[in-house]
């Protein structure tokens, strides 16, 4: 998808990089391993973007960071220049980010200190033995050095760090009888309306919201926890999520639906049971 080559111009000290196909990415990777190499030798860079048929925002967001350490770009197509121009140079990278792609020492062992329980907590939401999590989520640790850091809107790559073990984890679903996937969702009369009322969600006062959510995920059925791990948890998106799953996007969105209405289920359901024992511990 993409090609750099470094072209050699008779007396000159400038090392030159030319870029040719989509620069997007899964691709921004290679043109930053390149410029570091040439960092390296403490030559001045002019990466050519003459070649690139096309960029996207974390293309443009490479670019505009090496451009930061000491890289020009040049030759770029109008449609290029306008997405560099839109990109916001490095706004929204986080301290992280810039470590990691800099390949500054321990980058990565302290990305890993840092972020390594959260991700292995997520793999073994996804997954069905622990042996399975670790194994991706060290799966994605080794991706994370040859891809392009991708920081959250709090300028952390905890999402992209999560997008990374979503790839990784094996996919493996058991089928779910219709009968206990119906327990799950709302039910209708014969003129289409709410046989009873929709669940009410908990309310922060009364349960912990967060560890509620992570146990009612971990009950769903496997089709329905892991649509909603891939799409809400690790934000891929549903092309992506239809690919991990071995499905179409329009089956991906089906899933999600059902899985956001199975999720609320348990989730009133946890309230009431909430309800109940503090009733009880109150009769004591």
């Amino acid at each position: 998808m993409i090609k750099v080559t470094r072209v050699s111009e008779p007396r000159s000290a400038v090392a030159r990089l030319r870029v040719e196909g989509r620069l997007i990415r899964k691709t921004a990777g290679e043109l930053a391993s390149a410029c570091r190499a040439l960092f390296a030798e403490h030559a001045p860079v002019v990466i050519d973007l003459a070649g690139v048929s096309f960029i996207d925002d974390h293309g443009a967001r490479t670019v505009h960071l090496l451009t930061s350490e000491g890289a020009t770009p040049i030759g770029a197509s109008a449609f290029v220049a306008a997405i560099l121009r839109t990109a916001g140079g490095d706004e929204g990278v986080g301290a992280e980010d810039r470590q990691l792609l800099s390949e500054e020492p321990r980058a990565f062992e302290d990305l890993v200190r840092r972020h390594g329980s959260s991700m292995l907590a997520f793999a073994r939401a996804a997954c069905s033995c622990e042996d399975d999590a670790r194994a991706a989520v060290q799966a994605a640790c080794a991706a994370a050095l040859t891809e392009v850091p991708e920081a959250g809107e709090d300028g952390s790559p905890a999402p992209w760090l999560r997008a990374l073990v979503a790839r990784h984890v094996p996919i493996a679903t058991r089928s779910t009888p219709p009968a206990a996937l119906d327990r799950l969702l709302p039910r209708f009369d014969a003129r289409g309306a709410w046989a009873s009322p929709p669940a009410a969600l908990p309310a922060p006062a009364d349960v912990d919201i967060a560890a509620a959510v992570r146990r009612c995920i971990a009950a769903l059925p496997d089709e329905l926890r892991l649509v909603i791990l891939l799409r809400d948890a690790a934000n891929l998106d549903d092309v992506e999520a239809a690919g991990r799953l071995a499905t179409t996007p329009a089956d991906v969105k089906r899933r999600l639906h059902l899985a956001r209405q199975a999720l609320q289920t348990l989730l009133a359901a946890a309230r009431a049971a909430g309800a109940r024992e503090q009733g009880a511990g109150q009769d004591l």
